[in-house]
């Protein structure tokens, strides 16, 4: 987790994010796009599900973006533990090759929603919204 992440404090009236990808330029995109936004807060970021995990614990987020590729832990394995953690919390799944077989099993997973890799500048705010109820 960077040191960019704010803490609890900073985080109150903001939907609180988890991102986790492999790869860091993408999870340094999604916190500009997500703080451009204003209504969210990156309170933590894992490159594999394992740490995806232990921080689903620590920092109680309301939404987790999850990449379904990873070495080590990958997110489809990561999905239910995250899902048997926060019960309450959404998860939206991103995958840069989305194949239906896979998708399907991540629906019978727990997945709340999913976005394709290549559009995830024009998605990923509006489902996180879809799925938060946000105003």
């Amino acid at each position: 987790m960077a040191d960019d992440v704010p803490h609890s404090t900073e985080t109150l009236g903001l939907l609180r994010v988890l991102l986790v990808d492999d790869d860091p330029d993408m999870r340094g995109l999604l916190v500009l796009m997500l703080a451009e936004d204003g209504r969210f807060a990156v309170v933590g970021h894992a490159s594999d599900g394992a740490e995806a995990v232990r921080l689903a614990v620590s920092e109680q987020p309301d939404v987790v973006v999850l990449d379904l590729q990873m070495p080590g832990m990958d997110g489809l394995t990561a999905l239910p533990l995250l899902r048997e953690r926060l019960p309450h919390a959404r998860i939206v799944v991103m995958s840069a090759f989305p194949d239906p077989l896979t998708l399907a099993d991540a629906m019978r997973r727990g997945v709340d929603g999913y976005i394709d890799k290549s559009r995830t500048w024009c998605e990923l705010v509006p489902t996180l919204e879809g799925l938060c109820a946000l105003v």
